[in-house]
């Protein structure tokens, strides 16, 4: 079983960054969404701001989303958005 999941961040404007995630924190307008490697696959709308906590193995990145939406694939994430803001 995989322990890493490969995400990428798009933007109208392109790629804002991607890499490989041990575990990602999602809000939709479902509510937080936690999101491990081989994960089953899920469409879920993002809210107007949404954070999005990515966990790395060098530590955690965290991210406001402006509306959008994810893509949860067992082998990968992918986060639309209207634009990404770093947190941290």
């Amino acid at each position: 079983m995989k322990e890493i999941l490969p995400f990428a961040l798009l933007t109208p404007q392109g790629l804002i960054t991607k890499g490989e995630a041990t575990l990602l924190y999602v809000d939709t307008v479902s509510g937080p969404v936690g999101i491990t490697p081989n994960h089953d696959t899920f469409l879920a709308r993002l809210p107007k701001k949404a954070k999005v906590h990515i966990y790395l193995p060098e530590g955690e990145k965290t991210y406001l989303a402006e509306e959008g939406f994810c893509l949860v694939d067992p082998d990968k994430i992918t986060l639309w958005s209207v634009s990404f803001c770093s947190l941290s």
